[in-house]
């Protein structure tokens, strides 16, 4: 799988992990709102039409009881009134009836369909606001003939006990319907602080296994890499034996890491073989220069060094002139232009040692070309004269 692949695969896992938390979330919402639904739009219908029940009820006796008392002040007033209050109070009365059975009616429509359980509230209701309704009734009737006495004051003590017992039943309904209201509320509480559990939960579910994500994928990848930074710092120290493990995986890591074994075991080839080569030259009897196309000292073997009384590290990137007088050649040498060198061979000159003396020497020359098959430099041997000498006496 490719880096890039792996990348788009942890997204899309971090991704997937969001949306379940948002899932989550959602539906301890949704249930949060069902709780909602039940407490705002049943609860609260219900309780309104019990309270409205009873207030018509009161307001339905207390008309009777107004009647009553508007009567007997109109019986003992002089001169006739002009606006008589007994067409208010029947107006109320009557208002209030309707009102009444409008509230019963909605109420009865909501208990059949959440509350059940009122089938008896209803029925008692009903019975004892018909009773209320019908001496509320016999009271105004009995006002309306003139009649007074042991009679009324008797259908107002009748009235009266009716309407208590409409209280009485309708302060049960209450209490039922407030502890149903307490009970919905517990619930949303509940429900309130799942939702919260439940998304606390899935938040640190998700940063977890966002963590293991992470580090998978970052040991996945970076692990390798730390790998080949190692390997090349051990490969800059010249340890080109050194390799690194080549990870389990079909990506560019993978192909990175080969890459970098093949690049090790080739350096220690080429190394190996530079290291000969330059054994060969250093145990050359006769010195050796290799010059850069300017003219700057590139390498030397140890026998320039030992005639000309010099450490390597002192002639590399030195001038040629500072141990050749370019001067000296027939073809009039100068820093500039070196070429006569491809074509100097066995010319007897002298080199500068680095006490001043003069060392003479055959000396030979050859250019260099690089792989484009550009001047890549010179390279000059020189023969001290007394070792020539030497050899030529012994043959």
């Amino acid at each position: 799988m490719k880096i890039r692949e792996k990348l788009t695969l942890g997204f899309l896992l971090l991704s997937s992990i969001v949306v379940v938390v948002g899932l989550i979330a959602f539906k301890e919402i949704k249930e949060i709102e069902g709780r909602f639904y039940i407490f705002a739009y049943e609860a609260f219908p219900l309780v309104e039409a019990i309270e409205e029940i009873q207030f018509n009820a009161v307001r339905i006796a207390d008309s009777a009881y107004e009647y009553a008392v508007i009567v007997a002040e109109k019986q003992h007033a002089k001169g006739k009134q002009k606006h008589d209050p007994l067409e208010d109070t029947h107006r109320l009365e009557e208002e209030s009836k309707k009102q009444f059975f409008k509230y019963l009616a909605d109420f009865e429509k909501l208990a059949s369909k959440s509350a059940p359980e009122y089938d008896d509230f209803l029925r008692d209701i009903k019975k004892v606001s018909s009773d209320l309704i019908q001496k509320a009734n016999t009271l105004i009737e009995l006002k309306k003939s003139g009649k007074f006495g042991d009679e009324v004051i008797a259908l107002e003590l009748r009235l009266d006990k009716a309407e208590r017992t409409l209280h009485k039943i309708i302060e049960v309904a209450l209490r039922h319907e407030e502890q149903e209201l307490n009970e919905q509320i517990d619930g949303l509480r509940d429900n309130i602080w799942e939702a919260k559990l439940t998304f606390l939960v899935a938040t640190i579910l998700s940063f977890l296994i966002s963590i293991i994500l992470s580090l998978f994928f970052a040991k996945t990848l970076s692990v390798p890499i730390v790998n080949l930074t190692i390997g090349a710092e051990e490969i800059a120290k010249t340890k080109f034996d050194t390799r690194v493990e080549v990870p389990n995986t079909q990506d560019e890591i993978r192909v990175l890491a080969e890459s970098f074994n093949e690049m090790a075991e080739s350096l220690g080839r080429t190394t190996v073989s530079r290291d000969y080569f330059q054994a060969v030259v250093n145990s050359m009897n006769n010195c050796m220069i290799v010059l850069f196309p300017d003219g700057r000292i590139r390498e030397v073997n140890q026998t320039t060094c030992y005639t000309l009384l010099y450490r390597d590290t002192e002639l590399v990137g030195e001038h040629i002139s500072k141990i050749l007088n370019l001067e000296d050649f027939a073809q009039g040498g100068s820093e500039d232009n070196l070429s006569f060198l491809g074509f100097v061979n066995n010319i007897s000159i002298v080199l500068a040692a680095k006490d001043q003396s003069e060392v003479p020497v055959l000396f030979s020359g050859a250019t260099m070309s690089d792989a484009d098959g550009e001047l890549g430099g010179y390279v000059c041997v020189a023969q001290s004269l007394g070792e020539f000498k030497k050899l030529k006496k012994q043959v």
